[in-house]
């Protein structure tokens, strides 16, 4: 017996060593509960309110930080954003027309600066609204009528006069004979104020129906045969110039329309897209390229074949009103 003894203490087994260990890890676990309940019973009252304080303030302090990127600024960037950037913006602010800040120093500066790609950017609010205007409302063979009591406008190019719509409030007007009428400045500053918006609403419903009402006339101009190719190669000149060498566009694709009133498909828009798109690249080699993402809104459906398009088309996606209402499907 003692002999056995003996030789498992020298040569202990597998099943000796396995009690052993086990019971190891029970003491352990009863040391590990008896540090926590004691540390935790040690702690003052006013200690534990004052951790679920510092806590809160932590996660609204982090919560903050990633509103604006979440990005810690260095020293050197600290240095630049105060005796740089912060007079620049200071200067702005003294001389904002509240209209456009474009011409500032501190604009011309940001554009400047490198930014890779817009991975969220929308076809029809791609270009700036004063270029829209200038450009093609003054091509050729394009009718206006007004809208909901005139306060917002739609447009067609056709070789002739288009029959009356029921989104019409009357007649539809040739967008030449009337600016002639009027005078170019005063018709311009009207279309201006249709197609833009102002802070003057009351409400997210009447900031959203300003919102509809002036982004469906650029639709018009834009998904037309006369004013398509022009439109996408002035919005991606405007994202070159800015720095953006690559996008990503989010579209309604919709068909594009002759003046004769063909509506062309949806693949025929894409392959417009794309053609564009290739023929910038090649004129601009520092310009990466751009994909598109089909939107379609409060309604699922697709008949744009993805496999014809493989590299650019990237998929679809389904959009609601901004305002956190819930959207079934």
């Amino acid at each position: 017996m003692e002999h056995d003894l003996a030789s498992l203490a020298l040569n202990p087994s597998r099943h000796s060593f396995g009690i052993i260990a086990q019971r190891c890890r029970v003491l352990l676990r009863i040391l590990l509960l008896f540090i926590f309940v004691a540390s935790a019973t040690s702690v003052p009252p006013c200690a534990k309110k004052y951790c679920v304080r510092l806590s809160s303030r932590k996660i609204i302090k982090e919560e903050n930080s990633l509103s604006f990127g979440g990005v810690p600024l260095g020293r050197k960037e600290r240095l630049l954003q105060s005796s740089i950037l912060a007079p620049m913006k200071a200067e702005e602010l003294l001389t904002y027309d509240g209209i456009s800040n474009n011409k500032s120093d501190l604009f011309q500066f940001i554009r400047k600066m490198p930014k890779g790609g817009d991975l969220h950017i929308h076809d029809i609010s791609m270009v700036n609204i004063r270029w829209v205007i200038s450009e093609l409302t003054y091509l050729p063979n394009l009718y206006y009528c007004d809208t909901k009591g005139g306060k917002f406008v739609r447009y067609r190019y056709s070789d002739n006069a288009p029959e009356r719509e029921d989104f019409c409030d009357d007649s539809w007007i040739s967008v030449k004979e009337r600016r002639e009428e009027i005078g170019p400045e005063d018709f311009d500053k009207m279309l201006y104020d249709k197609m833009t918006m102002d802070n003057k609403y009351q409400g997210a419903q009447a900031a959203w129906n300003k919102f509809s009402g002036s982004i469906d006339c650029v639709g018009d101009l834009m998904y037309s045969e006369s004013g398509f190719r022009p439109y996408f190669k002035q919005a991606l000149t405007e994202a070159y110039e800015d720095n953006v060498l690559y996008v990503e566009v989010r579209t309604l694709m919709s068909p594009i329309v002759s003046n004769s009133g063909e509506r062309f498909s949806r693949e025929e828009t894409l392959r417009r897209f794309i053609e564009v798109t290739n023929e910038f690249k090649e004129e601009n080699p520092g310009f990466i390229g751009a994909k598109f993402i089909f939107l379609s809104v409060r309604q699922v459906w697709n008949n744009i074949n993805q496999a014809h398009f493989p590299d650019l088309y990237a998929f679809s996606f389904i959009q609601a009103r901004k305002d956190c209402q819930s959207l079934s499907v």
